[in-house]
């Protein structure tokens, strides 16, 4: 298989897949939804690992999410509370409380909110290499 995209009937383009000189890469299409899965992707993404095992000729195999929203961390104090719950310079924030954020002022406004909410923890959706991850980071009150 050279190049393919794989589709089913209720999430027609919500995963592609292509291969590549012994890459598969694999692109999670619902950047509208931070790119969550639905059941029909679960089975779709195990089918496409499946035929990737099976395909000698693929070397390696490319998780990734479609969209480019997000704030770049571009350094974590090495004593700090994020490096505590693993953030990393170059992890990408994509959200703060299910709000996708596009700006570093968007986090703060975010965690501004939930301070005035009362709230003692946001919770951000982080995507670090080619993964993605939900980290609960306390807010001070102040």
């Amino acid at each position: 298989m050279n190049q393919q995209t794989q589709t089913s009937q209720d999430t027609s383009q919500d995963i592609l897949y292509e291969v590549r000189g012994g890459v598969g890469r694999v692109t999670f299409n619902r950047p509208q939804a931070r790119n969550a899965f639905t059941f029909a992707m679960y089975e779709q993404l195990a089918a496409i690992c499946d035929e990737a095992n099976r395909d000698r000729a693929i070397k390696v195999l490319v998780l990734q999410g479609a969209g480019d929203r997000g704030v770049v961390v571009t350094g974590v104090d090495s004593s700090g509370i994020a490096a505590e719950h693993g953030f990393a310079q170059g992890d990408v924030i994509v959200s703060v409380n299910g709000k996708e954020v596009a700006t570093p002022a968007d986090v703060r406004t975010e965690i501004g909110k939930a301070r005035e909410d009362g709230r003692k923890n946001v919770l951000m959706h982080v995507k670090s290499g080619d993964n993605l991850r939900f980290v609960t980071l306390p807010v001070g009150q102040g």
